[in-house]
């Protein structure tokens, strides 16, 4: 297993890769990589799963699309779902200083920011943790600047999804 990672670290050029974020990603990439592989598929059919390209071509593709908030910032989406909005997710339990946790809602805020039709922020009061069990959380502490904003809630989201007419905002 080490010999075939040390192979795609090397055909991946890591070590020439610098920015921690895109370290991490080529790292999240590499262990898809090597699970496929451990699974039985062959080097070509691990290849034909993967899409090569940069941000024109894959942010602008149809679908959905899993990015962090600092992959989409700069970008433009039909709708934004943020998930997590719980207190240690957003803001990241990491961040201790108050010019941390301002930049952590100034990067909520450029998420929400991305979104051309709609956003939906949502959250779980229980989680499950890495054992199984369930573990309860609190929100976000920035979910009350997100409530005072004047965000739908509840019912009136469903309501809001129900009567939207979807054939116009498809061809939008």
């Amino acid at each position: 297993m080490s010999d075939r990672l040390t192979h795609l670290r090397d055909l991946a050029a890591f070590d020439r890769v610098e920015e921690p974020d895109t370290r991490k990603a080529l790292v999240d990439a590499l262990g898809w990589v090597l699970d496929r592989l451990q699974e039985g598929r062959t080097p070509a059919q691990v290849a034909g799963r993967i899409r090569v390209g940069d941000q024109t071509t894959l942010l602008n593709a149809p679908g959905i699309h899993l990015l962090s908030g600092h992959v989409g910032k700069g970008q433009q989406f039909d709708w934004v779902v943020v998930v997590g909005a719980e207190d240690g997710n957003i803001p990241f339990f990491l961040a201790q200083t108050e010019a941390e946790k301002l930049e952590e809602a100034r990067i909520l805020t450029v998420m929400l920011s991305r979104a051309r039709h709609g956003a939906f922020v949502t959250y779980a009061r229980n989680v499950p943790t890495i054992a199984g069990a369930s573990r309860e959380r609190d929100l976000s502490p920035l979910w009350s600047s997100l409530s005072a904003s004047g965000a739908l809630t509840g019912s009136v989201i469903s309501e809001s999804l129900d009567g939207a007419d979807w054939d116009a905002i498809a061809n939008r």
